[in-house]
């Protein structure tokens, strides 16, 4: 092979995991990484293109600290795996010569993966192939290499690439520099994974301001779940630990809610409708259910770390235990209704009461009220309306201090009633639509903008 070949970029056509499996060897995609996407890609993919020598930065990162080292020859180029539908592009991983966990960086949509519907966090990521710049809408995923990365880096790393691509204030840091991040008093390679209080520093280190739960000190199962359902409504993707388990995730969305035949007497938080979130968890491929059926349970998840803006003050457990229980006892004694609590951007909130609120009174008055950057979000919705209209709402600024009592409350709207700056006033037309727009609806597209942080990449 001359010079000039040895340099040229190698393309093939696979149209099935074994023909990929003969092109690339095992050393490149063992029995183990094959299991895992014969179990899990759908018949939505019709071909494969595959690209070599691929440049992984998150590889080649760990190559130059830990695999180059080694007796055993590793090659720091990586295979990249493109998938295509009919007219679809599913995105793509990347192939390390790393068995048995060969599966590297991927971008895949949720649509590769014949998986349960939801609702989940996607952000858009360019790719570029030949020449042509290709789009995929998903949230990132690797497998451990069990030397630098294992399931805590890869969770961290995943939610910080999911957000350094949607937010131009974040920036992006590889798997390496996560792992340089941790701090240690022994030898750090190979890794022995990480503690809730590395992963909490390692947050904080990279911009964010992270919040600790833990289900013993909640000391409410039914709270914790809450808790767990309210960051993901939120738009916040966070680390899960499954301590029992000795295994961390990261949940980025929840399957979809079926309303129950008859509404619990008194209120009933619509997280005890969920029965299953989507999570990225390195022993599987993307989009993995916690529950329903899943590898694990929702009661295996006994702690969150979540990393959260600096300006989002306002605890969620101070607002389950104390804000919420006192609104509902003064605005809504002896109703039976779901609650769905969530924050959002006060942008983007006004975005959905301008694109949908019916009342004029209602809509205007909300657009030219003052709001924090962040705002806490409680709606209270009558069985027959579910999952379209809102029979209350209340707002509550995210910026207040602890003990601020009813002052914190921005507005709210009970009925027809509407209270705001002290004055109430009866609304003419109630269609208040449930807001909608953390979340994306599983394989159905997905909304610009997702309220986890705070500015849109350009």
């Amino acid at each position: 092979m001359c010079e000039a070949e040895k340099n040229q970029i190698a393309i093939s056509v696979c149209t099935d995991l074994s023909e990929l499996r003969e092109k690339v060897g095992n050393s490149y995609l063992s029995d183990h990484s094959l299991c895992l996407l014969e179990q899990s890609l759908s018949d939505n993919v019709q071909y494969m293109l595959l690209e070599y020598p691929y440049v992984d930065k998150d590889f080649r990162s760990t190559y130059y600290s830990d695999f180059s080292k080694r007796h055993k020859k590793i090659d720091r180029n990586s295979y990249r795996v493109h998938l295509f539908g009919k007219e679809e592009y599913f995105g793509f991983f990347t192939l390390r010569n790393t068995a048995p966990f060969n599966l590297g960086r991927a971008y895949i949509a949720p649509d590769a993966f014949a998986r349960q519907k939801g609702h989940l966090l996607l952000a858009g990521f360019e790719c570029h192939f030949l020449g042509k710049t290709l789009t995929v809408k998903a949230f990132p995923w690797m497998q451990q290499d069990a030397n630098i990365s294992r399931c805590a880096q890869v969770s961290i790393w995943a939610i910080t690439r999911y957000y350094s691509e949607k937010y131009s204030i974040y920036s992006e840091y590889t798997i390496q520099q996560i792992f340089d991040l941790a701090s240690s008093h022994t030898r750090k390679i190979p890794s022995k994974g990480l503690t809730i209080e590395n992963i909490s520093s390692i947050f904080s280190l990279i911009g964010f301001y992270p919040e600790i739960y833990f289900s013993e000190i909640v000391n409410n199962r039914k709270i914790f779940n809450e808790i767990i359902y309210i960051f993901v409504e939120s738009g916040i993707p966070f680390v899960a630990g499954l301590r029992g388990k000795r295994h961390a995730i990261a949940i980025i969305g929840h399957l979809k809610i079926e309303p129950e035949n008859d509404v619990k007497s008194g209120i009933t938080p619509i997280s005890d409708l969920i029965e299953g979130y989507f999570s990225v968890d390195d022993n599987c491929l993307p989009y993995s259910v916690v529950g329903n059926g899943g590898m694990h349970s929702v009661c295996d998840i006994d702690s969150i770390i979540v990393p959260l803006y600096e300006k989002m003050y306002l605890d969620v457990l101070t607002l389950l235990s104390r804000i919420l229980p006192e609104i509902e006892d003064s605005f809504l004694p002896q109703q039976n209704m779901y609650r769905r609590v969530f924050m959002a951007s006060s942008k983007s909130f006004k975005q959905f009461i301008f694109d949908n609120a019916v009342d004029d009174y209602y809509k205007y008055h909300l657009l030219l009220q003052q709001m924090p950057k962040f705002i806490w979000v409680a709606e209270y919705i009558a069985e027959s309306e579910y999952p379209d209209y809102v029979q209350s709402r209340f707002i509550f600024d995210a910026t207040a201090m602890e003990y601020a009592g009813i002052d914190m409350m921005i507005s709210a709207r009970i009925g027809s009633l509407f209270i705001c700056e002290g004055e109430s006033v009866e609304l003419d037309d109630v269609r208040d639509p449930i807001y909608r727009h953390n979340l994306a609806e599983a394989y159905h597209g997905m909304d610009e903008e997702n309220d986890g942080s705070q500015q849109q990449k350009s």
